[in-house]
This record gives C-alpha cells, structure tokens and sequence, in this order.
C-alpha cells in the first residue's frame, strides 16, 4: 500500500514538473514573439491564449498556479497594447485593409460568402 503511494506520489511530481516546464516554455517564447504578438493584423495572440487556456487544464497546486498566472499577465499585457495601437493615436495606426483582413482571417472561414452574394 506505502508502496502505490510512493509511486503515485513520484507520479504527480513528475507531471507537475513537466506542467511548469511546459508553462515556462510558452513565458519563454512569448517573450520572444512580443512584438509579433502585439500587431493588430496579426492572429498569433489568439492562438497563444487558446494554447494557455489548454495548458490551465490540471493547474491545482500554487508553483503551477504561479507560472499560470504569469503567463495569462504577459499574454494580457500584450492584448493591452495591441489595443492601444488600433487607436487613432496609436504608435503603429492599422489601415482599414488589415484591420478587415484580421477579421476576416480570424471569422471570415465561418461565414458563409455564398449566401451574401459575394
């Protein structure tokens, strides 16, 4: 019985050690594409925080917690000035074409075109 224990307990440590390098990974290559994830025509930040919200699965003890929740502040903090730059006093201004074009990489496949007419 001591024996599952152990085992189911070098288990879980192990998991958990593979979670937090799975999330200091994503902190590392985030930090990395910022500025990629920061243009406002760009779609990579969506896929980031999709591929966050897949890695919080199973996140209960607070070293994993902690490295969660940075990695959500980072990705927040690059929505934050990916919003800033689609404002008129923005430091790179979007042109209607690629704000559109974001559009419609991100929800243009879910829409049927043949039914508008075009």
């Amino acid at each position: 019985m001591a024996r599952d224990d152990v085992a189911s307990q070098r288990d879980d440590a192990r998991k958990r050690r593979e979670k937090r390098r799975e999330l200091r990974t994503a902190i590392d290559a985030a930090r990395v594409n910022q500025e990629e994830l920061q243009k406002p025509e760009c779609d990579d930040l969506e896929r980031a925080v999709d591929a966050a919200d897949a890695m919080n699965e199973g996140v209960d003890k607070p070293r994993e917690m902690c490295l969660d929740m940075e990695h959500y502040g980072q990705l927040a903090a690059f929505s934050l000035e990916r919003t800033k730059r689609l404002g008129p006093r923005g430091g790179a201004a979007v042109s209607a074409k690629a704000f559109l074009q974001s559009l419609r990489r991100r929800w243009g496949e879910e829409v049927r075109w043949e039914r508008l007419g075009t």
